[in-house]
Protein backbone atom coordinates (compact mmCIF):
# COMPACT_ATOMS: atom_id res chain seq x y z
CA UNK A 1 0.00 0.00 0.00
CA UNK A 2 2.93 2.34 0.64
CA UNK A 3 3.82 2.25 -3.07
CA UNK A 4 0.27 3.14 -4.15
CA UNK A 5 0.09 5.99 -1.65
CA UNK A 6 3.38 7.36 -2.96
CA UNK A 7 1.91 7.32 -6.48
CA UNK A 8 -1.04 9.36 -5.21
CA UNK A 9 1.22 11.85 -3.41
CA UNK A 10 3.38 12.33 -6.51
CA UNK A 11 0.46 13.00 -8.87
CA UNK A 12 0.97 16.39 -10.61
CA UNK A 13 -1.41 19.12 -9.35
CA UNK A 14 -2.79 19.63 -12.85
CA UNK A 15 -3.79 15.97 -13.04
CA UNK A 16 -5.38 16.23 -9.59
CA UNK A 17 -7.43 19.26 -10.64
CA UNK A 18 -8.57 17.50 -13.83
CA UNK A 19 -9.72 14.37 -12.01
CA UNK A 20 -11.40 16.22 -9.13
CA UNK A 21 -13.33 18.22 -11.71
CA UNK A 22 -14.85 14.96 -12.95
CA UNK A 23 -16.10 13.84 -9.53
CA UNK A 24 -19.87 14.01 -9.09
CA UNK A 25 -19.81 15.00 -5.42
CA UNK A 26 -19.66 18.03 -3.15
CA UNK A 27 -15.94 18.76 -2.74
CA UNK A 28 -16.23 22.10 -0.95
CA UNK A 29 -14.58 20.58 2.11
CA UNK A 30 -11.34 20.05 0.18
CA UNK A 31 -8.65 22.76 -0.06
CA UNK A 32 -8.83 24.70 -3.32
CA UNK A 33 -5.11 24.17 -3.99
CA UNK A 34 -4.89 20.86 -5.92
CA UNK A 35 -1.53 19.94 -4.37
CA UNK A 36 -2.85 20.45 -0.84
CA UNK A 37 -6.07 18.60 -1.68
CA UNK A 38 -4.00 15.71 -3.05
CA UNK A 39 -2.02 15.42 0.19
CA UNK A 40 -5.19 15.57 2.30
CA UNK A 41 -6.78 12.80 0.24
CA UNK A 42 -3.63 10.67 0.44
CA UNK A 43 -3.60 11.01 4.23
CA UNK A 44 -7.26 9.99 4.37
CA UNK A 45 -6.63 7.02 2.09
CA UNK A 46 -3.85 5.87 4.40
CA UNK A 47 -6.14 6.22 7.42
CA UNK A 48 -8.92 4.23 5.75
CA UNK A 49 -6.44 1.53 4.80
CA UNK A 50 -5.01 1.17 8.29
CA UNK A 51 -8.26 1.29 10.24
CA UNK A 52 -10.86 -0.24 7.94
CA UNK A 53 -9.36 -2.24 5.10
CA UNK A 54 -6.08 -3.69 6.37
CA UNK A 55 -7.69 -5.73 9.20
CA UNK A 56 -10.09 -7.26 6.67
CA UNK A 57 -7.67 -7.51 3.76
CA UNK A 58 -7.17 -11.31 3.90
CA UNK A 59 -10.92 -11.84 3.30
CA UNK A 60 -11.05 -9.14 0.64
CA UNK A 61 -8.04 -10.64 -1.13
CA UNK A 62 -9.62 -14.09 -0.99
CA UNK A 63 -12.73 -12.86 -2.84
CA UNK A 64 -10.70 -10.87 -5.37
CA UNK A 65 -8.34 -13.76 -6.10
CA UNK A 66 -11.27 -16.15 -6.54
CA UNK A 67 -12.86 -13.73 -9.02
CA UNK A 68 -9.67 -13.48 -11.05
CA UNK A 69 -9.31 -17.26 -11.15
CA UNK A 70 -12.92 -17.56 -12.34
CA UNK A 71 -12.48 -14.96 -15.12
CA UNK A 72 -9.26 -16.65 -16.22
CA UNK A 73 -11.04 -19.99 -16.45
CA UNK A 74 -13.91 -18.44 -18.46
CA UNK A 75 -11.39 -16.82 -20.80
CA UNK A 76 -9.65 -20.12 -21.45
CA UNK A 77 -12.84 -22.11 -21.94
CA UNK A 78 -15.17 -19.65 -23.69
CA UNK A 79 -13.16 -16.66 -24.94
CA UNK A 80 -12.97 -12.91 -24.36
CA UNK A 81 -16.61 -12.12 -25.15
CA UNK A 82 -17.83 -14.50 -22.44
CA UNK A 83 -15.63 -12.75 -19.89
CA UNK A 84 -17.19 -9.36 -20.61
CA UNK A 85 -20.74 -10.72 -20.79
CA UNK A 86 -20.33 -12.20 -17.32
CA UNK A 87 -18.90 -9.12 -15.62
CA UNK A 88 -22.04 -7.06 -15.04
CA UNK A 89 -25.47 -6.46 -16.63
CA UNK A 90 -24.24 -3.02 -17.74
CA UNK A 91 -21.34 -4.47 -19.71
CA UNK A 92 -21.76 -6.14 -23.10
CA UNK A 93 -19.87 -6.81 -26.30
CA UNK A 94 -20.95 -5.55 -29.73
CA UNK A 95 -18.63 -6.61 -32.52
CA UNK A 96 -15.15 -5.43 -31.60
CA UNK A 97 -16.45 -2.94 -29.01
CA UNK A 98 -17.11 -3.19 -25.29
CA UNK A 99 -20.18 -1.17 -24.29
CA UNK A 100 -20.48 0.04 -20.69
CA UNK A 101 -23.74 1.64 -19.57
CA UNK A 102 -22.63 4.60 -17.41
CA UNK A 103 -23.74 8.22 -17.13
CA UNK A 104 -20.88 9.67 -19.21
CA UNK A 105 -20.91 9.24 -22.98
CA UNK A 106 -17.46 8.65 -24.43
CA UNK A 107 -15.87 6.59 -27.16
CA UNK A 108 -12.33 5.43 -26.47
CA UNK A 109 -9.96 3.71 -28.89
CA UNK A 110 -7.81 1.30 -26.90
CA UNK A 111 -5.09 0.92 -29.55
CA UNK A 112 -2.35 -1.18 -27.96
CA UNK A 113 -3.01 -0.04 -24.42
CA UNK A 114 -5.56 -2.75 -23.72
CA UNK A 115 -8.32 -2.63 -21.14
CA UNK A 116 -7.52 -3.44 -17.53
CA UNK A 117 -10.26 -5.35 -15.68
CA UNK A 118 -10.26 -4.65 -11.93
CA UNK A 119 -12.62 -6.48 -9.54
CA UNK A 120 -13.62 -4.60 -6.40
CA UNK A 121 -15.32 -5.24 -3.10
CA UNK A 122 -16.80 -1.73 -2.84
CA UNK A 123 -18.00 -1.38 -6.44
CA UNK A 124 -21.36 -3.19 -6.17
CA UNK A 125 -23.92 -2.63 -7.57
CA UNK A 126 -22.35 -0.36 -10.19
CA UNK A 127 -19.49 -0.46 -12.64
CA UNK A 128 -16.94 2.25 -13.29
CA UNK A 129 -14.51 3.21 -16.03
CA UNK A 130 -11.21 5.09 -16.03
CA UNK A 131 -10.37 6.81 -19.30
CA UNK A 132 -8.31 9.80 -18.16
CA UNK A 133 -4.65 9.85 -19.31
CA UNK A 134 -2.05 8.89 -18.23
CA UNK A 135 -3.85 5.95 -16.60
CA UNK A 136 -4.45 2.75 -18.51
CA UNK A 137 -8.10 2.39 -19.59
CA UNK A 138 -9.76 0.44 -16.78
CA UNK A 139 -13.10 -1.23 -16.15
CA UNK A 140 -14.05 -1.57 -12.48
CA UNK A 141 -16.66 -4.19 -11.63
CA UNK A 142 -18.01 -5.98 -8.51
CA UNK A 143 -16.16 -9.19 -7.66
CA UNK A 144 -18.14 -12.42 -7.53
CA UNK A 145 -19.13 -13.43 -4.01
CA UNK A 146 -18.65 -9.95 -2.58
CA UNK A 147 -21.95 -10.22 -0.71
CA UNK A 148 -20.49 -13.00 1.41
CA UNK A 149 -18.05 -10.53 2.95
CA UNK A 150 -20.85 -8.82 4.83
CA UNK A 151 -22.69 -11.90 6.07
CA UNK A 152 -22.03 -13.86 9.21
CA UNK A 153 -20.07 -17.08 8.93
CA UNK A 154 -22.33 -20.10 8.63
CA UNK A 155 -21.90 -22.71 11.35
CA UNK A 156 -21.37 -26.29 10.15
CA UNK A 157 -24.21 -28.79 10.63
CA UNK A 158 -24.18 -30.46 14.04
CA UNK A 159 -23.97 -33.89 12.40
CA UNK A 160 -20.80 -32.90 10.52
CA UNK A 161 -19.33 -31.39 13.67
CA UNK A 162 -20.14 -34.63 15.48
CA UNK A 163 -18.09 -36.60 12.97
CA UNK A 164 -15.11 -34.27 12.53
CA UNK A 165 -15.20 -32.01 15.54
CA UNK A 166 -16.43 -28.42 15.47
CA UNK A 167 -13.23 -26.77 14.24
CA UNK A 168 -12.47 -29.24 11.45
CA UNK A 169 -16.11 -29.14 10.34
CA UNK A 170 -16.02 -25.34 10.24
CA UNK A 171 -12.82 -25.40 8.20
CA UNK A 172 -14.23 -27.93 5.77
CA UNK A 173 -17.41 -25.93 5.17
CA UNK A 174 -15.33 -22.77 4.72
CA UNK A 175 -13.22 -24.40 2.02
CA UNK A 176 -15.97 -24.05 -0.58
CA UNK A 177 -13.53 -21.46 -1.99
CA UNK A 178 -9.74 -21.93 -1.99
CA UNK A 179 -7.97 -20.04 0.79
CA UNK A 180 -4.58 -19.87 2.46
CA UNK A 181 -3.84 -20.74 6.07
CA UNK A 182 -3.54 -17.05 6.97
CA UNK A 183 -6.84 -16.20 5.27
CA UNK A 184 -8.64 -19.03 7.05
CA UNK A 185 -7.15 -18.02 10.39
CA UNK A 186 -8.30 -14.41 9.95
CA UNK A 187 -11.72 -15.40 8.67
CA UNK A 188 -12.43 -17.87 11.48
CA UNK A 189 -10.65 -16.04 14.27
CA UNK A 190 -8.23 -18.92 14.92
CA UNK A 191 -4.48 -19.12 15.40
CA UNK A 192 -2.58 -19.96 12.21
CA UNK A 193 -0.98 -22.95 13.94
CA UNK A 194 -4.39 -24.32 14.88
CA UNK A 195 -5.66 -23.96 11.34
CA UNK A 196 -2.53 -25.59 9.94
CA UNK A 197 -2.87 -28.61 12.24
CA UNK A 198 -6.52 -29.16 11.32
CA UNK A 199 -5.79 -28.72 7.60
CA UNK A 200 -3.11 -31.40 7.88
CA UNK A 201 -5.69 -33.76 9.38
CA UNK A 202 -8.24 -32.95 6.66
CA UNK A 203 -5.63 -33.56 3.96
CA UNK A 204 -4.65 -36.88 5.53
CA UNK A 205 -8.32 -37.90 5.38
CA UNK A 206 -8.44 -36.77 1.72
CA UNK A 207 -11.18 -34.28 2.52
CA UNK A 208 -8.98 -31.31 1.56
CA UNK A 209 -6.12 -30.71 -0.85
CA UNK A 210 -3.65 -27.91 -1.50
CA UNK A 211 -2.48 -26.11 -4.64
CA UNK A 212 0.28 -23.55 -5.10
CA UNK A 213 -0.67 -20.16 -6.56
CA UNK A 214 2.48 -18.09 -6.99
CA UNK A 215 4.05 -17.83 -3.55
CA UNK A 216 0.85 -18.85 -1.79
CA UNK A 217 -0.51 -22.28 -0.90
CA UNK A 218 -4.29 -22.47 -1.21
CA UNK A 219 -6.44 -25.17 0.37
CA UNK A 220 -9.69 -26.47 -1.08
CA UNK A 221 -12.20 -29.25 -0.54
CA UNK A 222 -11.77 -32.44 -2.52
CA UNK A 223 -14.65 -34.25 -4.20
CA UNK A 224 -14.81 -36.46 -1.12
CA UNK A 225 -15.02 -33.38 1.09
CA UNK A 226 -17.78 -31.93 -1.10
CA UNK A 227 -19.69 -35.20 -0.92
CA UNK A 228 -19.37 -35.35 2.86
CA UNK A 229 -20.62 -31.78 3.30
CA UNK A 230 -23.48 -32.32 0.87
CA UNK A 231 -24.48 -35.63 2.42
CA UNK A 232 -24.64 -34.34 5.99
CA UNK A 233 -25.99 -30.83 5.38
Amino acid sequence: MEVQLEVVRSTPPGQVALELGMVDADLRGLPSDPAVARDVLADQLELVWRRLISPRWPRFREVLAADIRHRTRVLGEHGVAAVFEGLHPRVRVAGDSVLVDVAARERLELDRRGLLLVPGVFTWPSVGVVTVPPWQPTLLYPARGVGELWTARTEPPDALAGVLGRTKATLLTTLDRPASTAELAERLGLAAGTVSAHLTALRAARLAASDRSGHRVLYRRTELGDALCAGIS
